[in-house]
């Protein structure tokens, strides 16, 4: 599998952001309340947090 997180502009059906941190099988994305940032947690059981803004993981 790519093991990629694409936010897509749905008007469009184009990508918006392709971000490929993650080294293995992603379980799980969460976005915090205003949308800034979000969570990950993949196969390898790290947590990552990412400004999709910066598009890069920060935390």
């Amino acid at each position: 599998s790519d093991n990629l997180i694409i936010i897509w502009n749905v008007g469009t059906g184009e990508p918006l952001i392709t971000m490929d941190d993650h080294p293995d099988l992603i379980y799980n994305v969460s976005w915090n309340y205003n949308g800034s940032l979000f969570c990950t947690t993949c196969k390898d059981r790290r947590l990552r947090v990412c400004d999709p803004r910066k598009n890069e993981v920060v935390a």
